[in-house]
């Protein structure tokens, strides 16, 4: 316990400071990360309330690096199907990001975590839906995001949907985060 306290979050859009500063860096997983860009923004400024839904898809190559029958290529290529319900590995750590930047989050949010294999190679999609603290239009969602990720190398901001095409063999990712929120 003591040799993890020892450790940055390397989730540079959150943490580029302590990461500059820091001799070990802890890798965030690929759903955190998608996860953790896609409610940040929402949740360091105290706008999210109640329970979150993150409905998260990811190709064949994803699943971590530990072989298995439904993790196999030609099994994931022309199926969609959930896994991991309700034990997902990358849970506990959002829901640890997340307190330190609103430490309501734990006492207030419930996360309902859920991944599925979707028959492509390559991607993540998430789809957050949350309770906002108050309305937001669609237009306050997007400036919120801005202000966040505005300046940040990896990450494209986008009208309407955003498609997992245009990321694939890159290190961006892309948000749409432009849906209207009512409480």
């Amino acid at each position: 316990m003591q040799a993890q306290r020892e450790f940055v979050y390397g989730l540079t859009e959150v943490n580029r400071n302590q990461i500059k500063e820091a001799t070990r860096i802890a890798n965030p997983g690929c759903f955190a990360t998608a996860l953790e860009l896609g409610i940040f923004p929402l949740v360091a400024s105290g706008l999210v309330k109640s329970k979150v839904i993150a409905d998260m898809k990811t190709g064949s190559s994803g699943s971590g690096a530990k072989a298995a029958a439904n993790t196999h290529h030609p099994k994931r290529a022309n199926s969609f199907y959930a896994y991991k319900a309700f034990e997902h590995q990358h849970q506990p750590e959002v829901e640890q990001l997340l307190w330190s930047v609103n430490s309501k989050w734990s006492s207030e949010c419930n996360l309902v975590f859920q991944v599925h294999s979707i028959p492509v190679v390559r991607g993540i999609f998430a789809s957050i839906y949350v309770t906002p603290t108050k309305s937001m239009t669609r237009d306050e969602v997007g400036k919120l995001f801005r202000e966040f990720y505005g300046n940040e190398f990896f990450i494209r901001l986008v009208e309407g949907s955003p498609d997992i095409n245009w990321v694939k063999n890159t290190t961006s990712s892309i948000s749409a985060g432009r849906q209207a929120a009512t409480p």
